[in-house]
């Protein structure tokens, strides 16, 4: 549920006009008319008719309040591990004017080889700071976002996690994280720990 939460605190940055207005529900459309141009990090020129040169301050300013958020609910770990903000700023700069979208890296699916740039420069930097994968054994490996079952992304994956563990109909029980690790969920495949 805190995903769905920032999720829609997140829209409220990117769901804007080429010159900052706050676009509204209009009956249930959104920013439909205007594409998917107010959920690009980067700014575009001559798009529509105008220029969308806002994207990437305005992504910056949403991942500093979401940072600020998680570091709020979650705190700050004393063991050396967390980052600050201005250590992470510069690679959300060269990650927000990466110019990839959904609709040109088939919804940032990281097996789609060509277009990666933003999974790979994530990937890089969270091996960097050395964070790894550990799977449901506890076996350590190096991340690898681009490879399945390690933290890869997957349109189809996604989809799928979203139809079997929202449970927003009546009578029906959400998920239970805890069941992963005790080897309730067959599905679940490991994290991503430092």
């Amino acid at each position: 549920m805190y995903g769905e939460y920032l999720h829609a605190f997140e829209d409220t940055f990117a769901h804007r006009t080429y010159d900052n207005v706050p676009i509204g529900i209009n009956l249930g459309l959104g920013h439909l008319i205007r594409s998917h141009f107010p959920d690009h990090t980067y700014n575009e020129d001559q798009v529509l008719g105008h220029n969308w040169r806002q994207n990437q301050e305005r992504s910056l300013e949403m991942e500093r309040e979401v940072y600020d958020l998680l570091k709020g609910t979650w705190g700050a770990r004393g063991d050396g591990t967390s980052h600050s903000f201005s250590e992470i700023e510069d690679l959300l700069k060269q990650f927000n004017k990466t110019t990839e979208n959904s609709q040109n890296t088939n919804n940032f699916d990281s097996t789609v080889i060509d277009h990666r740039a933003k999974v790979t420069m994530l990937n890089d930097k969270l091996n960097d700071w050395k964070y790894g994968f550990v799977d449901q054994n506890g076996v350590s490996t190096d991340l690898d976002l681009r490879k399945a079952g390690q933290g890869q992304y997957s349109p189809g994956v996604s989809d799928s996690n979203r139809a079997t563990y929202y449970k927003y109909k009546a009578n029906v029980n959400g998920y239970h994280a805890g069941d992963a690790f005790n080897g309730n969920d067959n599905s679940f495949s490991g994290v991503i720990l430092k």
